[in-house]
């Protein structure tokens, strides 16, 4: 958020590491607590639940008498709903679920949300602007949805790593460098995916453009037919959107 125009001097964040505290203040100018007991939170307009779905719930149950009425509560949180989140108060608390991914980190996100009844229209607009500085947002309707959000887009960052780490070694293998492999890699994606936005066409359409018959990405394509990769995709975002509801059934997993 600093990084997109956020006064650091404005956030505070609970952080129990000290380095971790530390490298925060000194990057970002941010205000570091021990704990979120000793947040000031007169002088906030949300807080970010940005901690594991396997301890967030306890965490709001311990501190959920010095969190006001008044406060937006954005969770980050796979698995964990609005309604186990506000369950941990003793009033209505405003919930809005967000699932980011990692290129937030330079303003290239991808974040979607889901808000509760208690959630007024300011405070949407309100988490719209927050994660708008980091990337594109939507909204779903169905809180459920936001299970095969986090097995595309959520996880999907991990997904592409794996697939350029691939490609990455089969450069090297055919004689090019790490540092050359990494280039042609790593600029291949972002052109391949800037393409993909600025094209109205189907992704299997411009797939076939560069797949000239008889040609040296046919082969390619051939060979990951044959290993019926495209199912092997399809299992993986399978794998991680039953996960994200095994999160959510176990009560956030306590």
């Amino acid at each position: 958020m600093v990084c997109a125009g956020f006064q650091g001097s404005l956030i505070q964040v609970a952080e129990p590491n000290q380095d971790r505290a530390k490298f925060l203040v000194e990057t970002y100018g941010v205000k570091v607590k021990n704990s979120l007991d000793e947040l000031d939170f007169t002088a906030a307009d949300a807080l970010i639940l940005a901690v594991k779905p396997q301890v967030l719930l306890n965490i709001l149950k311990e501190s959920s008498e010095k969190i006001p009425p008044s406060m937006l509560l954005v969770s980050i949180a796979a698995g964990v709903t609005c309604e186990q989140i506000g369950e941990q108060f003793e009033h209505k608390m405003a919930v809005i679920r967000c699932m980011p991914n990692t290129p937030a980190m330079v303003q290239m996100g991808m974040s979607v949300l889901f808000s509760n009844n208690d959630a007024s229209e300011q405070q949407k607009d309100f988490a719209v602007g927050l994660l708008a500085c980091v990337g594109e947002v939507f909204w779903v309707t169905d809180q459920f949805l936001l299970n095969g959000v986090t097995a595309v887009s959520g996880s999907g960052p991990a997904y592409f790593f794996y697939l350029m780490e691939g490609l990455m070694r089969g450069g090297m293998n055919c004689g090019l460098t790490e540092v050359q492999s990494k280039q042609l890699v790593l600029q291949t994606a972002l052109g391949a995916a800037k393409l993909a936005l600025n094209s109205d066409q189907p992704l299997s359409d411009l797939r076939q453009q560069v797949t000239s018959k008889g040609g040296t990405t046919e082969a390619g394509i051939s060979v990951m037919a044959s290993a019926d990769m495209l199912n092997t995709l399809d299992e993986a975002v399978q794998a991680a959107y039953n996960r994200s509801i095994e999160l959510s059934e176990d009560g956030s997993t306590s």
